[in-house]
């Protein structure tokens, strides 16, 4: 056994991360931890201070005091503390089985492409830990600096120039996190920043022949919260999800119903056509695609095999093929809307939303957890309620049903008031168009973080 090193193996030394050796071991505790391979053979430099050249000492004309450099030992082990808590990722995925590989991927994601991730995970673990999933509490300068955080991460979103897969996986990885800041503090750019990112990696992304799931691992889960956005805004969704070619594959965020995805873009995009006010749609055209999405719908089966019983915890099964339940009903749900404005036939609409709250219900209240990533059909059910009990009824509930956060359910809510405003106030309209009765405030984080900037190099 070599005689155990005195100083840190090059791995930790790069990232100026704190080193301990194990006993015994040829690989230091971090390393060991991550299974990463372990060395120590950069050259050794001469002990004291290194020469300076002598000039004259010169005053910094700006404050720099307020723009976020490379971040610290301190942030960066409060993104590694973070991380570590397994108890936020269940806000978001289906459940503990896939938490250890969640926490590995979003751990060598940032190791790897740590210069362009750092801020988006910082400003991401900050918001997360001052929010009520998470033990740890913050000062005012902390919140602050998770803006300032995401100011940058922003930027670097926006510099960003994909040509490989890598650089497309590494964009999502990038945009999510800046979404995830966003979910936490301003929801309601949630659907903004979700797009951009798409956009952003779909030349690339449509021409992979295979993408990997592992490499795009937050892909379904901004798909589905940027279909959300784009119901409500009557716009054609950013990206079309390919299934992986695994017929049996299971998503972290949308178990088995990513075969589900395709539909929906393409209900998505006759939403589009049908609520704009430009008429002079082809009807025979749109009734004929309408009926082919009907019959894909109900002929649509989850893939499932036998091993899902090894895999998976009974509760995860039952999350797994509610939320597969559920999101059937929402694109037949939407695909009745489509056909018939709101106020005309409500009654099988309310059915299918009834049917879909009430099933959510029932999972939640046996297994003590509510579904995930389940907001489209949320919402799409609650726009049908119309008696005042009913609302009354539900409405407390949506935060919990839509789960992720807090301030996205509360946002939902408001969306979903939106719909009860427009239906009663005897507005007749097709699809879920609702944007221009919304105040728009599609731009107002990116104006805020522009803002925080501003003064931080003023």
């Amino acid at each position: 056994m070599p005689p155990q090193p005195t100083r840190s193996c090059d791995r930790c030394y790069s990232i100026k991360e704190r080193c301990s050796w194990l006993q015994d071991s040829n690989r230091c505790a971090r390393c060991s931890r991550l299974g990463f391979s372990c060395g120590n053979t950069r050259p050794t430099k001469r002990v004291g201070r290194r020469a300076r050249l002598a000039g004259p000492l010169q005053a910094n004309s700006e404050s720099t005091s307020m723009i976020p450099g490379t971040p610290s030992i301190t942030e960066t082990d409060l993104v590694y503390t973070i991380l570590s808590d397994y108890d936020i990722y269940g806000n978001f995925l289906i459940g503990p089985a896939f938490w250890r590989q969640h926490h590995a991927s979003l751990l060598s994601s940032f190791e790897q492409s740590r210069s362009i991730l750092d801020h988006a995970y910082l400003a991401s673990v900050l918001s997360v830990a001052h929010s009520k999933s998470s033990r740890v509490n913050l000062s005012q300068d902390e919140l602050l600096a998770s803006y300032r955080h995401a100011s940058s991460a922003l930027q670097n979103l926006r510099d960003m120039h994909i040509t490989d897969a890598q650089q497309a996986a590494t964009s999502l990885i990038l945009g999510t996190m800046i979404m995830l800041f966003a979910m936490f503090t301003r929801p309601h750019n949630v659907y903004t920043l979700s797009r951009q990112t798409l956009i952003l990696l779909r030349p690339v992304y449509d021409i992979i022949p295979y993408p990997d799931p592992n490499h795009f691992f937050f892909l379904a889960g901004m798909t589905m919260l940027e279909m959300a956005g784009s119901l409500v805004y009557g716009a054609a969704p950013a990206l079309k999800f390919r299934q992986p070619e695994d017929p049996l594959y299971v998503d972290r965020y949308l178990g088995v119903s990513t075969s589900l995805l395709p539909l929906l873009f393409q209900l998505c995009e006759l939403n589009r056509v049908v609520s704009t006010d430009h008429g002079g749609h082809d009807i025979h055209r749109i009734t004929h695609s309408l009926d082919k999405l009907e019959a894909e719908a109900l002929a649509w089966q989850p893939g499932a095999s036998e091993g899902l019983c090894q895999r998976f915890s009974a509760i995860e099964i039952a999350h797994i093929f509610c939320q597969a339940q559920v999101m059937r009903m929402a694109a037949l749900l939407i695909l009745y809307r489509i056909r018939f404005p709101f106020g005309v036939h409500d009654l099988p609409a309310r059915g299918l939303g009834m049917s879909i709250l009430t099933q959510l219900e029932s999972t939640l209240l046996v297994t003590g957890k509510p579904v995930k990533f389940v907001m489209v059909p949320v919402l799409v059910a609650c726009i049908e309620l119309t008696e005042g009990a009913e609302r009354d009824r539900w409405m407390p509930q949506v935060p919990k049903l839509v789960c992720c956060s807090d301030g996205y359910g509360l946002y939902i809510q408001g969306v979903v008031r939106a719909f009860w405003a427009v239906r009663d106030a005897g507005i007749y309209f097709k699809g879920y168009n609702v944007s221009k009765y919304l105040y728009d405030e599609a731009d107002s984080l990116v104006e805020t973080l522009e803002g925080i900037k501003a003064q931080g190099t003023g």
